[in-house]
C-alpha cells in the first residue's frame, strides 16, 4: 500500500498568496509599461490599479522610511494649496503627486521575490519597445540617423524629451534585469538586442540629456568592471555638485558653452538658462516653502516650468520640498539597498543615478510616472539573492583532491 500524501497545513493558501502577489505585479508590469510611452494613461488610470494593489494587501503593507517620507512629500504639496499663487495649478500638480505616490507605495509592496521584481522590469522595458515602436512608425518619412541632428522625432501627444527619458531609463532597468536569475534568465540575448535599438531611439529623438544619460550609463558599466574602488559615493557625489551648481547658478557659464558647441545649440539651453534665474529668485523669495507645487510656470514671462527636478520642487514647495524629495530618494535608493551584495549594488546603484542624473538636472522628471517607477524598482534590489561565489582558478579547498581520487587528505 502506498504511503499517504501528506499535505503540510497552510501550504496552498501560502502557493495562492503567492500566486495573487505575481498577479499584482503583473498589473504593476502593464501600468510601467504604459508610463513610458503615455504617461497621462499612467497618471489617471494607472494611479488607481496602483491604488487598488494597495488596498489588496492591506493588512500586509509594512511602511519604510522612503514610503514615509513620500508620504510627507505628497502632504506637503497638499499643504501648498493654502498659500499657492495658482491654486488650479497646484491642485493638478498634487493629483499627479498622489498618482505617482500610489506607483512607487504599490511597486514596493508588492515586490518580495525576484520573479516580482523581474515581471515589473520587463513590464516597464516592454513599454520602452512600444515607445520605439511608435515613434518609428509615426516618423516613416523621417531620414533615420545614428547620431544626434537637429531634427528630432517623438511621439504624438507626448513630450519629446519624456520619451527619451523613458528610453534612458529602459537602458538602467536593463541592466537591473542582467542581474535577476531564475525562470526569466533566458530573456538576455533579448535584453542585449534592445541595448543599440533604445540608443537609435535616442539619437532619434535627440534629446541632448536623454543621450548624455545613456552615455553615462555606458562609462558607468566600464567603471564598475575596472575600477573597482570607485564605490557608489562618486556618482553621488557629482550628483550633489550638479544640483548645488544648477541652484546657485555657479555651473550656468560652463553650460552655455556646452551648449555653443552642440548641433542643436540655442546659446541659452533650449531656454533653460533663460528661465533658471527666475526660479532661483523666486526660491530667494520663498526660501521654505515655495510658492505651491507647479505654480512656476505661471509666474515667469516664459510660461514654462523649469526644466530641473531641483530648481522646480524648490520653487514650488521650497527647500522643505526638495529635502522631502532628495530624502525619500537616498532612503530608497540608498539606505535601503545597504544589506545587497557590494558589488551588486554599486553596479546598480550606480547605474540608476548615471542614467538619471542629466535628466535630474535639465528636465521634468518631479512627478514622471516612469521615474518613480525605477526609483521603486531599484529600492527593492535586496530581494534578489547573492551571486554565486566566484572559484578562482588553480586553487583548491585543502582535501579535494583527495576526495576526488576516493581517499583521505594527507
Amino acid at each position: 500500500m502506498s504511503a499517504p500524501i501528506v499535505v503540510e497545513p497552510g501550504l496552498d493558501a501560502a502557493r495562492e498568496r503567492g500566486v495573487l502577489r505575481d498577479w499584482r505585479a503583473g498589473a504593476l508590469a502593464v501600468v510601467a509599461g504604459y508610463s513610458t510611452f503615455d504617461p497621462g494613461t499612467a497618471l489617471r488610470f494607472g494611479a488607481v490599479i496602483c491604488l487598488g494593489v494597495l488596498l489588496s494587501e492591506a493588512g500586509r503593507i509594512r511602511p519604510r522610511a522612503a514610503d514615509v517620507l513620500a508620504v510627507a512629500l505628497t502632504l506637503w504639496a497638499a499643504m501648498s494649496l493654502t498659500w499657492a499663487v495658482n491654486p488650479s495649478a497646484t491642485a493638478l500638480a498634487v493629483g499627479n503627486q498622489v498618482a505617482v505616490l500610489a506607483i512607487f507605495v504599490a511597486t514596493r509592496t508588492t515586490i518580495r521575490t525576484p520573479t516580482q521584481l523581474a515581471i515589473v522590469a520587463f513590464g516597464f522595458v516592454g513599454g520602452c519597445v512600444v515607445a520605439l515602436a511608435k515613434l518609428v512608425n509615426q516618423n516613416q518619412g523621417a531620414s533615420f540617423n545614428v547620431e544626434l541632428s537637429v531634427a528630432r522625432y517623438g511621439i504624438a501627444g507626448v513630450n519629446l524629451n519624456y520619451t527619451a527619458y523613458s528610453l534612458t531609463t529602459g537602458l538602467a532597468i536593463i541592466v537591473l534585469l542582467w542581474q535577476v536569475r531564475g525562470p526569466l534568465h533566458r530573456a538576455r540575448p533579448l535584453l542585449l538586442v534592445l541595448v543599440p535599438l533604445f540608443y537609435f531611439g535616442l539619437a532619434q529623438n535627440g534629446s541632448r540629456g536623454a543621450f548624455l544619460g545613456a552615455v553615462l550609463v555606458l562609462a558607468w558599466l566600464v567603471t564598475w568592471r575596472l575600477f573597482p574602488f570607485v564605490g557608489v559615493t562618486v556618482p553621488v557625489l557629482l550628483l550633489c555638485v550638479g544640483v548645488f551648481m544648477t541652484l546657485t547658478g555657479w555651473g550656468d557659464n560652463t553650460l552655455r558653452l556646452l551648449d555653443a558647441g552642440s548641433l542643436r545649440t540655442t546659446e541659452n539651453l533650449a531656454g533653460r538658462l533663460a528661465v533658471w534665474p527666475y526660479a532661483r529668485e523666486s526660491i530667494s523669495e520663498n526660501p521654505f516653502v515655495g510658492i505651491g507645487a507647479g505654480g512656476f510656470s505661471t509666474i515667469n514671462p516664459f510660461g514654462i516650468g523649469a526644466h530641473n527636478v531641483p530648481l522646480e520642487v524648490a520653487a514650488g514647495l521650497g527647500l522643505i520640498g526638495l529635502c522631502l524629495l532628495a530624502a525619500s530618494a537616498f532612503s530608497a535608493l540608498l539606505a535601503e539597498t545597504r544589506t545587497v551584495e557590494p558589488l551588486t549594488r554599486r553596479l546598480l546603484v550606480g547605474t540608476l543615478i548615471a542614467a538619471s542624473g542629466p535628466i535630474l538636472l535639465s528636465g521634468h522628471w518631479e512627478v514622471a510616472p516612469a521615474g518613480w517607477f525605477a526609483l521603486a524598482l531599484f529600492s527593492r534590489i535586496g530581494v534578489l539573492p547573492p551571486p554565486p561565489p566566484r572559484r578562482r582558478r588553480g586553487l583548491r579547498r585543502p582535501g579535494a583532491l583527495g576526495r576526488a581520487r576516493g581517499r583521505r587528505p594527507g
